[in-house]
């Protein structure tokens, strides 16, 4: 008897018998021959999905044994028609892990990427249906001299929103319902949920995620904190002139893991999406007790509470431009709601894609001045707010107008959104080509299957320049040998191999 891919080993009922991966042992005077299996402790050396119970939402992931057995024969061996089958099911869970999503940063309002965590047992398999309750613990501000409010203020911690419930892309605060405190299960690949940012810069907000509901007797299980960051950077009570921004989340599947790629010279599935924003500072004009520039007063300045605004903006004027991989946008749409896309045909050779996004908008704007060192203006301003303005804006700036002229100045430009695609295509190689089957459908000789993926980034330099696919599913026919290349009359063939 022989242990394959998953087992620990073989006990044999005889003593005297050597254990381990194979083992040897005589019949009995009724024919048996009899050996103890050790299942073994991993899941992912052979996974397979079940639901070990009626009640349970998700599939667990188990770990399939598989014994086969032959006869040694004066002719020859003879094995057994299927080998035995045991499932190694996960053991209580005991400790959670941090999949993906700590130490992100994302901009005030905007969608913070997805927290996950994977709940496990002693060996480290993903236990599945276990109650995880995620929750917005603190917001603390990095800046201790910056402009920072409390609640009662409209301080506002990371919130989360679940996918089932959004079928926003990339949503805003208040286009999706949203929690302080979520409890989902965890599936075979753990447990995630989605973030939306606070409203404050430069500000570190932790989530503290633990297990409930375990099972009596179980051991606790240690939580886990995740920590995120808002991007951005207020120097006291400085007023942040109106910046529109150009954000987009990729989309990814339950696992994380990005669905960005076609077969090469095709066109994507999923259109690039990106959704157009400004965000505007809470505006509090300040008395100052004289002007200090020499003019005459009364005089104010400029100051914030520290509560970031935001709205999207749906009258933009934005291009898609491939930059690299030879692909070509289609024309930009406009979605409604501060949303736009373009449809994606990635280039004839498979190869990593870049396309660049931009634009333009005309929106309303508090007229913030600019000295003509580039620096804010924030004092001796002649009435108590300032004037509102309407621009036409580059994304990627701020609203800032010329002490002078009072023209349009944008500044601090920040770099262009770049999407990154794949145009893909694979090459598989079968050795031997043609393969002989058994009456029951099974190879009769070991059949070697190579294939690649490309690109592979072969002759790059650059970290990403390989397409990196989570799953692989090859399809396999029989022929009746009349015209093997005539795929119509082929048959489905579920042939026992194990690919690697």
């Amino acid at each position: 008897m022989q242990v394959e891919n998953f087992g620990d080993g073989l006990t044999p009922v005889d003593p005297a018998a050597p254990a381990g991966d194979e083992c040897q042992g005589t019949t009995g005077q009724n024919g048996l021959a009899k050996a103890t299996l050790t299942l073994g402790k991993l899941t992912e050396a052979n996974p397979t999905y079940l639901k070990l119970n009626e009640s349970d939402e998700f599939y667990t992931k188990v770990g399939l044994n598989l014994v086969t057995a032959a006869v040694a024969a004066y002719s020859g061996s003879i094995p057994a028609g299927e080998p035995f089958e045991a499932y190694g099911t996960p053991d209580v869970p005991v400790e959670m892990s941090k999949a993906f999503g700590d130490e992100a940063g994302a901009v005030v309002n905007n969608p913070a990427g997805s927290l996950k965590v994977i709940v496990q047992d002693k060996h480290g398999n993903p236990v599945s249906n276990v109650n995880v309750k995620y929750t917005s613990s603190q917001a603390t501000s990095l800046n201790p001299t910056a402009a920072f409010p409390s609640e009662n203020q409209g301080l506002r911690k990371i919130v989360f929103y679940k996918r089932s419930e959004c079928t926003e892309s990339y949503p805003l605060y208040g286009d999706c319902p949203t929690y302080s405190t979520v409890v989902i299960k965890t599936d075979s690949y753990g447990a995630l949920i989605d973030t939306i940012m606070g409203n404050t810069v430069e500000t570190k907000y932790t989530v503290e995620v633990a297990v409930q509901d375990l099972p009596a007797g179980a051991p606790a299980v240690n939580p886990a904190t995740f920590t995120l960051y808002s991007y951005g950077h207020r120097d006291g009570k400085e007023y942040i002139p109106t910046y529109l921004s150009l954000k987009s989340l990729h989309l990814v599947n339950d696992k994380g893991q990005p669905i960005n790629a076609s077969k090469a010279g095709t066109l994507l599935k999923a259109p690039l999406a990106t959704r157009l924003i400004r965000i505007t500072d809470t505006l509090i004009m300040q008395p100052q007790a004289a002007c200090t520039d020499g003019s005459q007063g009364p005089c104010w300045r400029t100051t914030s509470n520290g509560v970031l605004n935001y709205a999207a903006v749906s009258n933009g004027n934005i291009a898609f431009a491939a930059k690299t991989g030879g692909g070509a946008a289609g024309q930009t749409s406009n979605e409604g709601n501060g949303k736009y896309q373009a449809k994606y045909t990635t280039g004839a050779v498979p190869m990593k894609n870049t396309i660049e996004v931009s634009g333009t908008a005309s929106l309303e704007a508090p007229e913030m001045l600019l000295s003509s060192y580039g620096t804010l203006i924030e004092y001796n301003y002649h009435a108590d707010t300032l004037p509102m303005r309407t621009v036409n804006m580059p994304t990627g700036t701020y609203a800032t107008f010329d002490k002078d002229t009072l023209e349009l100045r944008p500044y601090s430009t920040s770099a262009k959104p770049i999407y990154t695609v794949y145009g893909i295509d694979t090459q598989l190689t079968v050795a031997p080509k043609y393969v002989q089957v058994d009456e029951e459908g099974f190879t009769k000789s070991d059949t070697t299957l190579t294939y690649r993926i490309l690109p592979d980034g072969t002759g790059s330099t650059e970290p990403d320049a390989a397409y990196r696919a989570s799953t692989v599913d090859i399809d396999f026919f029989t022929n009746d040998g009349t015209n093997p290349d005539d795929t119509e009359t082929l048959g489905t063939l579920w042939p026992r191999l194990k690919i690697t």
